[in-house]
């Protein structure tokens, strides 16, 4: 009886030994869950098998299975890929259409550099006039000489910006619109047509608003520190009716 238990090790262990020789040694991992009844994997368990086909080459593993994915799954992962330009860029935000960020209309109209300030009373609004026109306080005026009429600033009466007021005289048509043009661009500014015959357009600045419009080769433009237009409007109107424009 003892020679036939160790003849039987013996024979085993030379299968062994001719399996690892020849480099085809296949293990299989058993699920670590329980089994049904039938011997087959439960629901929730996970079978993976690796093999070797020999030595020092590489070993595969089938990924493991689970009951727990979504409905309708398919199980395979899904790549997002990021949204770019063509030029590996994000993509620019203005459009061509209007839609998006437009830069100012350029005009061939290039302001006189404005003459140095001095304390005195415009010529074409007087400072009640200035003051019901904006409903504020007024300090000063001050005038910066040009022609035909001068540069008038009106300051408020803690110091602080009110109002500048500017009447130009072009050499054509087309030059008077440039210049209101220069001042409020057209891109992005509100149309404007008063006083009647005169048109223009206005706009909201970080400090408030610009109202600018022409006639002729007559151009006159004010700005104000309130983000409401009409008030920078009430200057211009009256100042074209006090010219007799």
């Amino acid at each position: 009886m003892t020679v036939r238990r160790w003849g039987a090790r013996r024979v085993v262990a030379t299968a062994a030994a001719v399996l690892v020789v020849s480099g085809c040694t296949t293990t299989t991992l058993e699920p670590s869950s329980s089994t049904s009844a039938n011997g087959a994997p439960s629901s929730g368990a996970a079978v993976a098998t690796a093999t070797t086909t020999g030595a020092g080459s590489a070993s595969t593993a089938a990924p493991s299975t689970t009951s727990g994915s979504p409905a309708g799954s398919t199980g395979e992962p899904t790549t997002v890929e990021p949204v770019t330009s063509s030029a590996g860029t994000a993509p620019d935000t203005a459009s061509s259409d209007g839609s998006g960020p437009t830069a100012p209309t350029t005009t061939g109209f290039t302001p006189a550099v404005d003459a140095e300030a001095v304390e005195g009373e415009c010529p074409y609004l007087s400072k009640d006039q200035v003051q019901s026109d904006t409903g504020q306080r007024m300090g000063t005026t001050r005038i910066r000489p040009a022609e035909p009429q001068p540069v008038c600033e009106f300051v408020r009466n803690d110091g602080d910006f009110l109002a500048t007021v500017r009447v130009l005289e072009l050499a054509t048509d087309t030059a008077a619109v440039d210049a209101v043009d220069f001042y409020v661009p057209r891109a992005g500014s509100n149309p404007e047509t008063r006083p009647t015959g005169w048109t223009g357009g206005s706009l909201a600045t970080d400090g408030g608003s610009i109202y600018g419009v022409s006639k002729g080769t007559a151009a006159v433009i004010a700005e104000t520190n309130q983000k409401q237009s009409v008030y920078a409007r009430l200057l211009v109107v009256h100042a074209i009716e006090n010219l007799g424009l």
